[in-house]
């Protein structure tokens, strides 16, 4: 992958900078945009389960705008700190590290803390065990429509064969990679508040043992399915023009993050300013909170959800589904080790949520990571050097979870804020700390109906996940593939097989163009050519 190194003279980089404003000035967005983009369109929605939205295409276009506008202004930035380095000619402990500045990186999940080589086994059983947990949403359903509590939507079907199964094949198993990072767009001290991710990359007919001899563009190509999650359950945005919402507030969160920025103050009062500026209500605000709030002792010990749904099987099945990861034993026998794992790295501070909460600010501070007495423990990159040394201990172990589109008010697709409960419990965990209280300022400012909100939640019936396979990311020592090589890689819930599991509604339409746009002008930054085919 082609980029701007270090070694550069500062002219010649100087003159490729002067280059970019005017080949995107004359190109325009829909030229770097519609280029060159991946086989997998859009395709037709399904109409029993999406509802497209008035204009949605045009409010698309301007999210991708403000997303390119904000990954070539970040790396004009870090380019003339590159050119600055290399005229120095110094590499002192206070150097910039120019593999950080370039080439052009995301506007989101840039931290990674490294990518991992792994194997997905599907069980055998699937088509079992998930037509049993349909069969019985199915008579849920009618046993409600018998009381006369019709809820709307279709009724879930049943697989009919193991074709409806898509990469989920019964006893498949993927060889794969599995990036996990920090959602930001800077790359920040790990005890920041963020959300954190985990992407997950199956390969076909991809080797274990050529995994680290293969390039970017290789593993791209090969890619059966990607399955990206992060540790809350639900995104923010209601389905309320999320689009036009969503443009607003990236516009203003972005400034916050640009790299020349190096003011904590100015970063937290544009976030808050994305929030609190534009036609979000009450629930969002809050829930924009919470989403960007969480510190972390370790990212092997969280739970990550899909956030929104996917269809499992061909156009037209009423069909939907959620991802969620959760980390269990590799063996039976190792439930012990696992909980001991979990109880260090998994402490009460880090299921907590509200740490981007400015009125939580004293609570932040008195959390471990930010304790003096505990600064060694948690440098800058702590979560990275967690995993590197469990995977060195031994090999390490999730299940997928599959949780089951059941009706539009339990499961609602469009809305990608609207809780999929797992149990009763989480019903009341939601409504206990997830919405804001009668006395809380939001519902003052913002115009909505509490009372509507927690009738809508009430109304919910739990769908309880079942259990299709199991991750295991091998034992290693250090990191597992060379940190360029899992910067290129494409993660993108659009990769893959999505005739049969193709990300449904408004958010995920969105993020499709967002993602095309935010890889097109990287591609076109790091190597000056719309056609590279191993930049990310």
């Amino acid at each position: 992958m082609l980029g701007f190194e270090p070694s550069l003279k500062p002219s010649k980089i100087f003159c490729k900078l002067l280059v970019i404003p005017l080949v995107v000035l004359t190109c325009g967005f829909g030229a770097l945009v519609n280029f060159g983009l991946d086989e997998n369109r859009l395709g037709p929605l399904d109409p029993a389960l999406e509802t497209i939205q008035a204009d949605e295409a045009s409010k698309f276009k301007k999210v991708a705008a403000v997303i390119q506008a904000f990954v070539a202004k970040q790396f004009l930035i870090n380019s003339r700190k590159a050119a600055t380095s290399s005229e120095n000619h110094s590499l002192t402990s206070n150097a910039i590290d120019s593999r950080d500045l370039l080439p052009a990186k995301p506007d989101a999940h840039r931290k990674s803390h490294g990518c991992y080589p792994s194997t997905l086994e599907v069980r055998p059983d699937i088509l079992s065990v998930i037509n049993r947990a349909i069969d019985t949403l199915i008579n849920e359903r009618n046993s409600e429509a018998k009381l006369g509590k019709v809820k709307p939507g279709p009724m879930p079907e049943i697989l009919h064969s193991e074709s409806d199964l898509g990469v989920f094949q019964p006893g498949q198993i993927y060889n794969s990679i599995v990036r996990f990072s920090n959602a930001n767009p800077k790359n920040r001290h790990d005890r920041t508040p963020d959300v954190r991710g985990i992407a997950v990359k199956l390969l076909r007919a991809v080797d274990k043992d050529r995994l680290t001899n293969l390039s970017s563009a290789e593993l791209n190509s090969n890619t059966a399915l990607d399955i990206l999650a992060n540790n809350f359950p639900t995104f923010f945005l209601t389905e309320q023009n999320p689009a036009e919402n969503y443009a607003k507030l990236t516009s203003y969160f972005l400034r916050g993050t640009l790299d020349d920025n190096q003011s904590r103050f100015k970063e937290r009062w544009f976030a808050g300013l994305s929030l609190f500026k534009n036609n979000f209500n009450a629930m969002e605000v809050n829930l924009g909170m919470i989403l960007d709030g969480s510190v972390i002792r370790s990212a092997l010990a969280e739970n990550y959800f899909s956030m929104t749904a996917y269809r499992l099987g061909t156009h037209g099945s009423h069909r939907a589904v959620k991802y969620i990861w959760k980390p269990e034993p590799c063996q039976a026998e190792q439930q012990s080790e696992l909980e001991r794992f979990l109880k260090t790295n998994r402490p009460d501070w880090a299921t907590e949520r509200n740490y981007s909460d400015p009125r939580y600010i004293l609570k932040l501070r008195q959390i471990p990571p930010y304790k003096k007495k505990y600064r060694k423990q948690f440098p800058s990159n702590y979560l990275r050097k967690n995993i590197e040394e469990t995977l060195a201990r031994d090999s390490f172990c999730y299940s997928l979870y599959l949780q089951f589109y059941r009706d539009q008010i339990s499961t609602n697709i469009e809305d990608s804020s609207d809780l999929w409960a797992e149990s009763v419990d989480d019903i009341s965990w939601w409504k206990r700390e997830v919405i804001p209280s009668s006395l809380n300022p939001l519902w003052k400012i913002y115009p909505m109906d509490r009372s509507a909100y927690l009738k809508k939640i009430e109304a919910k019936s739990p769908v309880r996940p079942v259990k299709v396979a199991q991750l295991r990311i091998n034992q290693t020592v250090g990191p597992a593939l060379g940190q360029n090589l899992c910067d290129s890689l494409s993660f993108n819930s659009w990769n893959g097989n999505i005739e049969h599991h193709k990300p449904l509604g408004v958010v995920n339409r969105m993020r499709r163009e967002a993602y095309f746009a935010s890889r097109k002008i990287r591609q076109f930054l790091n190597s000056f050519s719309l056609n590279s085919k191993d930049s990310p």
